[in-house]
């Protein structure tokens, strides 16, 4: 997602041989992605001061806090944690499915205005 979006500030204001619909449909594109991006970490993540306390954890540190429960002890998962890894499996499942319909669906017509304006497609291996 990180280098989608990268590619997509690569013709935005600093590109003046965009075309502006190409710069609009960039932008749409990008809050799309930070949508997605947004439910497996939080983008307003600083790293400083009380960020994990104001907002709850998303999916990434819910895996990484069940991975690190479970790989501290020295007996199988309980019942609970087996739950909440199917749980946390399934949220997974959506953000890739989210992903997923992003790039072949959004990510396509935005490359489509791409080369009609003339200008290289962003690539991306899809899932």
């Amino acid at each position: 997602m990180k280098s989608v979006r990268a590619r997509i500030h690569q013709f935005g204001a600093g590109a003046p041989t965009v075309p502006p619909d190409v710069r609009t449909a960039g932008a749409a594109l990008e809050g799309k992605l930070m949508e997605v991006e947004g439910r497996i970490l939080d983008l307003r993540l600083t790293g400083e001061g009380q960020d994990r306390v104001r907002w709850p954890a998303r999916l990434g540190s819910q895996l990484g806090h069940l991975a690190n429960g479970i790989g501290a002890s020295d007996f199988a998962p309980t019942q609970h944690e087996m739950e909440v890894a199917t749980l946390l499996a399934r949220g997974t499942r959506d953000v890739q499915s989210a992903l997923r319909a992003v790039l072949n669906g959004d990510l396509a017509a935005y490359n489509a205005r791409l080369r009609a304006a003339g200008l290289p497609p962003i690539e991306t291996v899809v899932f």
